[in-house]
């Protein structure tokens, strides 16, 4: 009798702990880190001059993200492919947060990536462009958001 009292007794402590625990785990912080909109790319590339653009958005670690531009298409030739890292103001407006990154980029089928390691709290997108010569907008990533 004592026995089955002692194992009602402890059961009962032990589910008021896990309540006790769970409301604990309830009141903390969010995990910090990083996220992306989607697959953290542009809804759909940029068509032009025989050329695709699609600027993207990577998480690379916890606090860190990197701009991968694709470029695709028919026409083949050298173009100047380009990414700057932006960051989104509340209003939806943006402002630079990088230098400019260019390459030679071999149309179809190259890529640039840069990775810019650990990143402040933030949101930001990348804006892509080539020229070849002439200037060809790539319009924005989805948005990226760098969280505490």
């Amino acid at each position: 009798m004592i026995s089955n009292l002692k194992k009602r007794l402890t059961g009962t402590a032990a589910a008021a702990a896990l309540v006790v625990a769970g409301l604990i785990g309830a009141a903390s912080p969010a995990a910090a880190g990083a996220s992306l909109d989607g697959n953290g790319c542009r809804y759909a590339p940029v068509h032009a001059d025989g050329l695709s653009v699609l600027p993207c958005l990577v998480v690379t670690g916890p606090f860190s993200m990197a701009g991968k531009v694709t470029i695709s298409g028919s026409n083949q030739t050298y173009v100047t492919l380009c990414e700057q890292l932006l960051g989104v103001r509340p209003d939806g407006s943006t402002f630079t947060h990088s230098g400019v990154n260019c390459k030679t980029a071999w149309g179809p089928g190259d890529t640039l990536y840069i990775d810019w390691g650990p990143m402040q709290w933030d949101t930001y997108v990348i804006h892509a462009w080539f020229t070849s010569p002439t200037y060809w907008d790539g319009g924005e990533s989805a948005r990226g958001y760098i969280f505490s």
